[in-house]
């Protein structure tokens, strides 16, 4: 033989050995897929099956999106029935369709948070082919259990998804969704939530660990809004100008007529910035990202701390176990948080200030401070008498407290807002005490005190937008501004502050 032969012959053996290891290497892969894969989610979808059939709730959740992002307690804390959710994530329509079969009891309620876009993208956007499998399956499955409802919670893309896509792809998702709807639109035992269209949701990038998964407590306040009035349902009437609303946002236009005006994609990178804000319920209430400091770091980058105390006042009102503003930033500026409770989110808050600040790194702050609602409610003095109640009334102690926060930060912004609108006490116009005034003079007092002070001033009871022709819009519950309402005071603070 050959040199030549024998060299064709050693490539020959290597060729056949190289085919080998890379067919045992593709075998161990499906069979490692299959087994702890395949088999694993077939055996957590049996489990999930067993139970149902065990314990035959009268609600049953089932997700398209990953099932951990949903909680069967908080729909037994908000519907008061029996709830079981699968743990297993449906892939696709036939694997509903399959889960449905293999029942052996039937439910009052399914509960499916489901992805029309994604099933559109496995058709190629076809509508006439998602349109049968939508028909094979789910369809079939609602007209088979006439006595079930089903109430289908449609995904919430973010902002940056939307914007990311071109045209063509935004139209064609918004097509997935609204045919979709006009399949099932004539069954009256189904019903759709969506709150994809929703400005202060999806445009707040806080909001979101994923494109289409919120964080646990916003996915929390999703849950049981579909469950609180007819606010976020989606119907065959209203669809069109959600739709819209997507598109306009995608262009960075407002969807609010509060915010017309307002460039959505504006640069707003404040990173270099701490911002501290002070408050009442307002601030105080609320801590989680939808919280108007929430909103606040979401659009911005800075790095946000609320030491807002619901109930409290700028005034100190001579109880010493009241809390008030000057307790809480002599706290902060002495770093003695013993007064503070320790469960609760100020004293937390300003550990981690003060854990972030050990370094000693130089970063620009910004305080906020938002008093003046309990003020007015309990009718504190606007103005001193003496200088010697400066600390009991709204002015002084508004005052002061920029006074020790600028010694103690001389190049600081401060910025003092006043008290939006709230329709207690005949919208905010009966006076509560000899001393105090109407809520519009308590504001009014904010802006002094800034001019006294050189302090900056956001308005919100003037110049938000938001008052009595449209209070139930942006307020909740007449005082504290909702999730909406949140958004547009924080959006107003960052573009304030840029």
């Amino acid at each position: 033989m050959s040199r030549g032969q024998e060299g064709q012959k050693q490539k020959g053996k290597a060729l056949v050995c190289l085919i080998v290891i890379v067919t045992a290497v593709s075998i161990s892969v499906l069979y490692f897929y299959f087994r702890t894969i395949h088999y694993t989610a077939d055996e957590i979808r049996a489990l999930d099956i067993e139970q149902i059939n065990e314990r035959a709730p009268e609600c049953l959740l089932l997700s398209m999106l990953p099932a951990e992002q949903f909680s069967g307690e908080d729909f037994e804390y908000f519907r008061g029935i029996s709830t079981v959710k699968a743990s297993h994530r449906f892939e696709n329509l036939y694997d509903i369709r399959d889960f449905f079969d293999a029942l052996e009891v039937s439910q009052e309620r399914v509960y499916l948070v489901l992805d029309p876009a994604f099933i559109g993208s496995r058709y190629g956007f076809h509508a006439s082919l998602y349109g049968r499998a939508y028909r094979d399956t789910l369809l079939a499955a609602v007209k088979g259990n006439a006595d079930t409802a089903y109430e289908i919670l449609l995904p919430y893309y973010s902002l940056e998804y939307w914007k990311e896509l071109s045209e063509k792809e935004r139209e064609d998702m918004i097509s997935s969704y609204r045919d979709f709807v006009n399949i099932f639109c004539g069954e009256p035992n189904v019903m759709f939530y969506f709150l994809g269209a929703e400005e202060w949701l999806i445009a707040n990038p806080a909001n979101y660990e994923t494109e289409n998964c919120c964080n646990e407590a916003v996915t929390r306040k999703i849950v049981a809004f579909t469950f609180r009035d007819d606010t976020y349902r989606l119907t065959v009437e209203n669809m069109e100008d959600k739709f819209q609303v997507i598109r306009e946002l995608a262009k960075d236009k407002s969807s609010d007529p509060l915010l017309a005006g307002y460039d959505l994609g504006a640069s707003a990178d404040l990173s270099d910035m701490d911002i501290v804000f002070f408050g009442d319920s307002v601030v105080g209430n609320f801590t989680d990202s939808t919280s108007i400091p929430g909103v606040v770091a979401g659009l911005s980058g800075a790095s946000v701390y609320n030491f807002g105390v619901g109930g409290t006042t700028a005034a100190f009102g001579g109880d010493p176990e009241e809390m008030s503003l000057l307790p809480v930033v002599e706290a902060f500026l002495g770093r003695d948080l013993s007064a503070l409770s320790d469960d609760h989110h100020v004293k937390r808050d300003m550990e981690e200030y003060i854990s972030d600040h050990d370094g000693g790194e130089d970063r620009s702050t910004c305080f906020i401070l938002n008093f003046g609602l309990n003020d007015y409610f309990v009718g504190m003095p606007i103005y001193s008498q003496t200088p010697e109640d400066e600390t009991s009334c709204y002015e002084g102690a508004l005052g002061l407290a920029v006074t020790l926060l600028r010694k103690a930060y001389p190049d600081c912004r401060i910025i003092l807002m006043t008290p939006n609108y709230s329709v207690e006490f005949q919208g905010g116009t009966d006076i509560q005490s000899p001393e105090g005034g109407t809520l519009r003079d308590y504001a009014e007092a904010v802006s002094n005190v800034a001019k006294q002070e050189q302090a900056e001033v956001i308005d919100n009871f003037k110049e938000s937008g938001i008052d009595e022709d449209n209070v139930w819009t942006y307020i909740s519950d007449g005082t504290h501004p909702n999730e909406l309402g949140r958004y547009i005071i924080g959006r107003r603070i960052v573009c304030h502050l840029c």
